[in-house]
C-alpha cells in the first residue's frame, strides 16, 4: 500500500487532462468544415482552452507543493544538462513523430538519459528517468497533434481559395479527409489538391526542420561527464567497517 502512496496519480491525471484538453481545441477548430465551422471566439473552443489552462495551473501546483514524487521533478530543472536533455527530448520528439521517422533516433534519445543520469547520480536516476520520458511523451503527443492540425489550416485555406462552385465544400472536405480521393478528381481539381497538399506538407516540413535546429541547439547544453568517475560507488571506510561489526557483535552479545 505504501507503494501505491508513491505513485502520482493525480499528477498524471492533470498532465493528461491539461494535454489533451488543449489538444482537443486544436483539432475541433482544425478538422472543422464550412457545414460544421467553429472559430476560435467559439465558446467550446474558449471553454476547452480555459480548461486546459486551469488544469495546467493545478498540475503545476500539484508537482511542485505536494507530490512525493512528482511525474515531472522540477527540482531537476534548475540543472543545465537537465534543461537541455528536456528541451532536447521535447523538440526532437515532436519533430519526428510530425514526419513519422523514429528508429534512426534511438541512440540520440538513448544517450541524453545516460547523460542525465550520469548527471544526477545514483540517488536520482528515478526522476531524471521520469523527466525524460514525460518531456518526450508530451513531445510526442503534440508533435502528431499540431503537425496534423498546421497541414490541415493550410490544406482548409488553400482549397477554399482555389475551389469554387456549388459542390465546393464537399469536394473540399473529401480532399481534406483522405489523400487517397485525389485519385479519383478530374482536372484541374487533381492538381489543385495535390498542390494544396504540398503546401501544407512544406509548411509542417520547415516546422520539424526548426525543431531540430532547438533539439541541436539544446543538445550542446549537456555538459560532458566522465563516465567512470560518475559511477564509481565508494567503498566504506575502515572506520565505518569496524563500527558495523561492533553493532553486529553487540546484537549478538544481547540474543539470549
Amino acid at each position: 500500500m505504501q507503494l501505491f502512496r508513491r505513485i502520482d496519480f493525480l499528477g498524471c491525471f492533470l498532465l493528461a487532462g491539461w494535454v489533451g484538453a488543449a489538444l482537443i481545441a486544436v483539432s475541433l477548430k482544425t478538422n472543422s468544415t464550412a457545414t460544421d465551422s467553429y472559430k476560435w471566439s467559439d465558446p467550446t473552443i474558449i471553454g476547452l482552452f480555459s480548461a486546459s489552462a486551469v488544469l495546467l495551473a493545478i498540475f503545476l501546483l500539484v508537482e511542485l507543493k505536494w507530490a512525493a514524487e512528482p511525474v515531472m521533478p522540477f527540482e531537476l530543472l534548475n540543472r543545465r544538462t537537465a534543461v537541455s536533455v528536456a528541451i532536447n527530448n521535447f523538440s526532437i520528439s515532436m519533430a519526428q513523430f510530425a514526419l513519422l521517422r523514429g528508429i534512426e533516433n534511438l541512440p540520440i534519445t538513448t544517450l541524453t538519459i545516460v547523460a542525465l543520469i550520469a548527471d544526477v547520480g545514483h540517488e536520482h536516476v528515478a526522476i531524471a528517468t521520469s523527466l525524460s520520458y514525460v518531456f518526450r511523451t508530451i513531445g510526442q503527443v503534440l508533435g502528431v497533434a499540431l503537425s496534423g492540425a498546421l497541414a490541415q489550416a493550410i490544406l482548409q485555406k488553400e482549397l477554399s481559395a482555389r475551389i469554387t462552385g456549388p459542390d465546393a465544400d464537399e469536394t473540399i472536405a473529401a480532399i481534406r479527409e483522405s489523400s487517397a480521393s485525389i485519385r479519383y478528381l478530374s482536372e484541374p481539381l487533381k492538381s489543385i489538391a495535390i498542390a494544396s497538399y504540398q503546401k501544407a506538407l512544406h509548411a509542417v516540413f520547415l516546422c520539424a526542420v526548426i525543431l531540430s535546429v532547438v533539439y541541436l541547439l539544446a543538445g550542446l547544453g549537456i555538459r560532458e561527464i566522465d563516465m567512470h568517475k560518475a559511477m564509481v560507488v565508494k567503498p566504506p571506510s575502515d572506520d565505518a567497517e569496524e563500527g558495523q561489526e561492533e553493532d553486529i557483535v553487540g546484537e549478538v552479545s544481547e540474543t539470549p
